[in-house]
């Protein structure tokens, strides 16, 4: 595709160029500079706007830079600063991505005073956000950064907005202005710190049951009904309010609960004086449903576990534990940063990690305490039962290892999937990317194989997170496997799982409409093919990994909730929570 960048020339943007798309335009991003191309050049931005937006002066604020043109000379887009980041602000409110992914401590205060800062420059050059939602902040991949995008949709002097998100709208209000900006700030930083929209979960009211289930957010944002509420409860595995810094709580309250509109506190200098209080220590113990067993020989705060392969830091210090053998020493440096994952070699077995940074990926053998650099720029890397992937550019490769004497290195790479770099993301077992708006699914069931889908079913989704897993061990027999993902579209977050023939070529889906934001959380036993899945409801479902089997059992327990990550212990479930790994049988 040729367009034209007003004042400079043509521009050829080919599919390797292709990033997303969706409602009325596509992106696509080329040496450093997105473009934005609407399918309709009647609903692109007008010059003028971009010329009104131009008064906005902080870099973080994505804007529009200059119009894309067709050859009959028809605005059709524009051009804009390219963002290195790869989070959406909503997977920040999931206790378990926040673990997944290292995200710091202190993030949250740092990225309520960065957020405040950004949305005060936008109002400093005359303008609003309006549709200021959590899909709409991107985070860096440190999450030390934030960016704002969507930015042609912004409120301007001549240009008024007409569409915002309802979780984040401000129904107190009849126009947009600068205090309907600061309800849709509260509304995510409520979310940052607690991990709930404020207008969700129980109210004790009595008038709530009459209303109907999909329509009480909204009901209940229209009469101040928030979390602060004293007959309001969350889920269980919400922290406690009291986890936010006294002075943001108390604006927060102000807020959402009692109906003022006012502009944050400064939290810069309080982000240095105060900080962040523990969340209260959720006591495990059998209920209901559930026999519950801790499993012993973890000492310090879990980092990475697989099965009972385990990377802690104690005070300070890394180690790490396979079957109560502990592994510690300067040759571990490193492992507490980046994601790391955790697994064996396929012959012998040995104990590894790779840690991945940047785009330099570190091999560490635990067996012979060495580590080494691979050869490889990697852009992802992900693990699928006893296997490790990574996709370098437009292909992914499966990792082989060569197991020597005195050490374990890679040895090979076996290329399983192609794919368009900016349109795709690669996720445990498996790969989704969007080809010029089509998705397409790679699975990775069996070594040294990929089956590719096209799955109409996810058309038009944000994919957040997405997990397969094969129904057998190592993918060796037959019995298909499990897909689940997390995506939102339309501002409304869905789970869809699929599951497979046993020739990948078919599949059955069950979806879950308008749940919470969270992580796809379930495990597969390879002995029986029986999957625990536990839903961004709390609710544990249990099903077999066949295409069309009928069964389905679901448990409700306060024990259960989206702190804890499902993983196998042994032969059987497991959870990790904090500190804690525990061992899980059903009634």
């Amino acid at each position: 595709m040729k367009v034209f960048l007003q004042g400079t020339g043509p521009v050829e943007l080919s599919q390797s160029h292709f990033v997303a798309t969706g409602g009325q335009a596509s992106v696509w991003v080329k040496d450093g500079t997105a473009y934005k191309v609407y399918t309709d050049p009647k609903a692109a931005i007008p010059a003028e706007k971009v010329k009104v937006l131009s008064a906005i002066s902080d870099p973080a604020v994505i804007k529009p830079q200059a119009l894309l043109l067709d050859a009959k000379n028809r605005n059709v887009g524009y051009a804009m600063a390219a963002a290195a980041a790869p989070w959406s602000f909503c997977q920040l409110f999931v206790p378990a991505f926040r673990a997944r992914e290292k995200v710091p401590d202190d993030a949250s205060v740092r990225l309520s005073t960065e957020l405040r800062r950004h949305v005060l420059s936008v109002h400093r050059a005359g303008c609003q956000i309006v549709d200021l939602n959590e899909l709409n902040v991107l985070v860096a991949p440190r999450f030390d950064r934030l960016y704002l995008i969507d930015v042609d949709s912004y409120q301007a002097p001549g240009f008024p907005a007409t569409v915002i998100m309802p979780s984040v709208r401000d129904w107190s209000q009849r126009v947009f202005d600068e205090k309907s900006d600061w309800f849709s700030y509260a509304v995510l930083i409520f979310q940052l710190f607690i991990g709930a929209h404020p207008f969700r979960g129980k109210l004790d009211h009595p008038e709530i049951d009459s209303v109907p289930r999909d329509e009480r957010m909204e009901w209940r944002m229209k009469r101040n009904l928030s979390a602060f509420r004293p007959k309001a409860k969350l889920a269980a595995s919400c922290p406690p309010l009291d986890v936010v810094p006294a002075l943001l709580r108390d604006w927060l309250r102000v807020v959402l609960d009692e109906g003022q509109r006012l502009p944050p506190p400064d939290l810069h200098a309080m982000a240095a004086a105060v900080g962040l209080p523990a969340a209260a220590h959720r006591p495990l113990s059998s209920e209901g449903e559930l026999l519950l067993e801790l499993f012993e020989g973890y000492a310090g705060f879990i980092l990475a576990v697989e099965d009972d392969f385990a990377l802690l830091r104690s005070n300070g210090t890394l180690s790490a534990t396979l079957g109560g053998i502990g592994f510690s020493g300067d040759w571990m440096n490193g492992l507490g940063s980046g994601r790391v994952l955790l697994g064996f070699t396929p012959k012998m077995r040995r104990p590894i990690a790779l840690r991945h940074e940047g785009s330099t990926v570190l091999l560490y053998d635990f067996v012979h305490k060495t580590r080494e650099v691979l050869l490889l720029a990697v852009d992802e890397l992900s693990r699928s039962g006893e296997r490790f992937y990574a996709r370098c550019g437009e292909a992914v490769f499966e990792l082989g290892f060569l197991e020597l004497k005195d050490r374990t290195s890679m040895a090979t790479v076996q290329q399983v999937a192609s794919v368009l770099p900016l349109a795709c993301r690669l996720f445990e077992g498996c790969v989704i990317q969007s080809m010029l708006g089509s998705t397409f699914v790679s699975l990775f069931p069996r070594s040294r194989q990929g089956h590719q889908l096209r799955m109409v079913e996810l058309d038009g989704y944000k994919i957040l997170d997405a997990r397969f897993q094969a129904a057998s061990e190592g993918g060796t027999r037959g019995g298909g496997g499990v897909l689940g993902v997390i995506a939102v579209q339309g501002g409304k977050y869905d789970r869809l799982t699929f599951r497979f023939d046993e020739r990948f070529q078919s599949y059955d889906v069950r979806t879950s409409f308008d749940v919470e934001p969270g992580l796809v959380n379930f495990v597969v036993l390879p002995q029986s093919g029986v999957v625990a899945d536990l839903g961004t409801d709390d609710v544990l479902e249990v099903y077999v990994a066949k295409k069309d089997h009928a069964s389905l059992r679901r448990i409700e327990s306060p024990v259960l909730g989206r702190d804890l990550r499902l993983l196998r212990v042994g032969d059987g479930i497991g959870f990790t929570r904090g500190a804690e790994v525990w061992r899980m049988r059903l009634s």
